[in-house]
């Protein structure tokens, strides 16, 4: 629907046109709702015929509120194997679009979110160190894990499906689930255990470069060749965020308020007890936490990524930094999440938020 109307802008169509182009949304929207409809159903009667390897006696979620976010035969495979290139030689990506950047010892790699809004997930090793960078346009979470678990390495795919929105992925050597959210195991032999979150942040590309130079690593493009359907440098989810609720999400426990938005975005650290959003925190520029001497700032130039179908003319929502000041007085960076606010709600109930 927001395609057509997007067409309609661009071409000036005619109303009676417009008319006609909205009808055959219409129709193929119903015809996508019932194909989901009969996708969940196979789902759940057949769980093991799509997933083999995975054991679906073992679980910490309800099953029955698994849904897909796609077609499941158009998930596209994880990135195993990324190759790196020099910030410098980054012409086609927009200066103010997001970039997830770690840094292990003296090793840094950004990963353009980009190509993350299509794949979801990358395997990499930095500095000796196995990774798995993640990014879910259905919630704005971006979060990096440690690919060791109790001292094994695991190698870990989009398994196309969702719960509550929340990403699921799955480790290609046992077939368990574990939902990006909190990393926490959901399905599977490895269903009670937990992937460990790594530091990184959550940058334009503009930013990166400032920060940390020219020659930093960047993650070059992925091989699409396979997947004409896939558009780099445009967002899967065009107007996701300016709608009232998620499409994906399940139940009731969210509340709708005219006083704040499901899409607004929370920021939160350490035991994600409280969450404050980014409107009250660019509202004050910074928030700062003197009990644990802990700052959280808004900086101006980052796009969002589930608004415009272009990345570049996206709105600006602003970069994020949450810092800790050391003993000798300097700020650096730590751990921080952030969520859309009804699957921060969800996963961690009953805390405080700040909005304005």
């Amino acid at each position: 629907m927001f395609s057509m109307l997007r067409l309609y802008l661009n071409l000036n169509l005619k109303p009676m046109m417009l008319c006609v182009l909205l009808c055959f949304a219409v129709l193929a929207s119903n015809a996508k709702a019932q194909d989901l409809g009969i996708t969940k159903t196979f789902l759940s009667d057949d769980w093991q015929a799509l997933f083999p390897d995975t054991d679906f006696k073992k679980t910490e979620i309800d099953l029955d509120r698994l849904t897909p976010s796609q077609h499941l035969d158009e998930i596209l495979p994880s990135i195993d194997k990324p190759l790196f290139t020099s910030a410098s030689d980054t012409s086609g990506i927009g200066a103010h679009e997001p970039i997830i950047v770690v840094k292990s010892g003296n090793q840094v790699r950004g990963y353009p979110v980009r190509y993350l809004l299509w794949f979801h997930a990358v395997n990499d090793t930095i500095n000796g160190k196995p990774i798995l960078v993640t990014f879910s346009p259905y919630t704005d979470s971006f979060a990096v894990f440690s690919r060791r678990i109790d001292g094994k390495t695991y190698d870990f795919s989009y398994t196309g499906l969702l719960y509550q929105a929340s990403l699921l992925l799955k480790d290609k050597q046992t077939g368990s689930f574990f939902l990006q959210v909190h990393g926490r195991g959901a399905v599977g032999a490895l269903h009670e255990k937990a992937l460990s979150f790594l530091p990184s942040e959550y940058l334009s590309l503009k930013k990166f470069i400032a920060t940390h130079g020219e020659d930093a690593q960047i993650m070059q493009e992925p091989d699409i060749e396979p997947y004409d359907w896939v558009l780099i440098g445009k967002t899967p989810l065009a107007g996701y965020e300016n709608t009232v609720t998620s499409r994906y999400y399940q139940g009731t426990e969210v509340p709708v308020s005219n006083r704040i938005s499901h899409f607004n975005r929370l920021i939160s650290y350490g035991g994600r007890n409280q969450a404050w959003s980014v409107s009250y925190i660019r509202k004050r520029g910074e928030v700062r936490i003197n009990s644990e001497k802990v700052r959280i700032r808004w900086e101006s130039g980052l796009n969002a990524t589930a608004e415009e179908f272009t990345l570049k003319d996206a709105r600006d929502i602003g970069m994020i930094h949450v810092e800790k000041e050391d003993a000798q007085g300097r700020w650096k960076p730590i751990l921080f999440h952030r969520d859309f606010m009804f699957a921060y709600y969800r996963f961690f109930p009953n805390k405080r938020i700040l909005h304005d």
